[in-house]
């Protein structure tokens, strides 16, 4: 890292007061994935990864998020696009 000039920022663990979204993130997935697929992750470590990696996808697309007024996290940004601020064009796929 020092030789690509990148700064390295420290997170104690366990501590929420200094990174409280990334520990709620954490408690999320232990809580509502990595405790109900604990037989899995012993087992098969490579079906355990394809299965988090759907849970991730629906977590942040279609999982409603008390924090954006019930809205998935990419909802929340499509909602939040200006066609003004931004230069990406949305296409509706729906027929």
């Amino acid at each position: 890292m020092q030789k690509q000039q990148i700064v390295h920022f420290h997170n104690y663990p366990r501590c929420p007061k200094m990174n409280c979204f990334v520990e709620r993130f954490n408690k999320s997935l232990k809580e509502e994935f990595a405790n109900y697929h604990r037989s899995t992750l012993a087992y098969d470590l490579d079906l355990f990864n394809r299965k988090m990696i759907d849970y991730l996808l629906w977590y942040n697309c279609y999982r409603p998020h008390h924090s954006l007024k019930l809205e998935s996290p990419m909802q929340f940004i499509i909602n939040s696009l200006n066609t003004e601020k931004s230069n990406m064009l949305w296409t509706s796929t729906i027929s």
